[in-house]
């Protein structure tokens, strides 16, 4: 299976994006609206720095198991440096995408992107808040990510995926990512995705 594209006019890659390494601005152009299964509509959008306050509440959202099937340590408080890590970012070789509920204003999920030195292969990322699980919102930033990656250059996107992850293995089948035993760890699984 395949990804949908998005219907919203995506930039292309020639006129998107300035020069790899240099800082760019905020890109306004990927921001997004989503009407999530269930209903409801969330905004995925290019992260923030200000949308540090946003994770301490998504992460006390979120069981513990699901904090450590993400960031491989069973957390209950993100460290400073971690949250510095997700919101302060170039725009360039690093991009991480936030789904907010346009209702509440509460983050529902994140997404992180960060690519190669040559910006052919990019390591992704996402997790979702648990209680809403199952409405769309991880395959939503994964569509919206890979998106982005094409219209970076990206050759392809790979992740590493704890093996009793159930909810990214569901949403890597929907979005077309092929998952194999980590050649280099075999207790993790490699999610990888071929973009051209």
């Amino acid at each position: 299976m395949t990804i949908p594209k998005t219907d919203i006019n995506q930039p292309s890659a020639e006129k998107a994006i300035s020069p790899k390494l240099a800082a760019r601005p905020y890109p306004k152009q990927w921001e997004r609206k989503k009407t999530l299964t269930g209903g409801g509509s969330i905004l995925l959008r290019p992260v923030k720095p200000e949308d540090e306050s946003l994770l301490s509440g998504f992460i006390q959202k979120c069981d513990p198991e699901d904090i450590r099937q993400r960031l491989f340590e069973p957390l209950r408080v993100l460290p400073h440096d971690v949250e510095v890590l997700f919101t302060r970012i170039d725009y360039a070789r690093t991009m991480v995408f936030v789904a907010i509920d346009e209702k509440t204003g509460e983050l529902l999920g994140i997404i992180h992107l960060i690519s190669a030195s040559d910006s052919t292969h990019a390591e992704y990322a996402v997790m979702t808040r648990s209680d809403v699980k199952k409405h769309g919102v991880g395959l939503a930033l994964t569509e919206l990510l890979i998106d982005y990656a094409r219209a970076e250059g990206v050759d392809e996107l790979w992740g590493q995926i704890m093996r009793d992850n159930r909810a990214m293995l569901k949403i890597c089948q929907d979005s077309g990512v092929q998952v194999v035993t980590d050649p280099s760890d075999p207790i993790y699984l490699l999610a990888t995705l071929r973009l051209k």
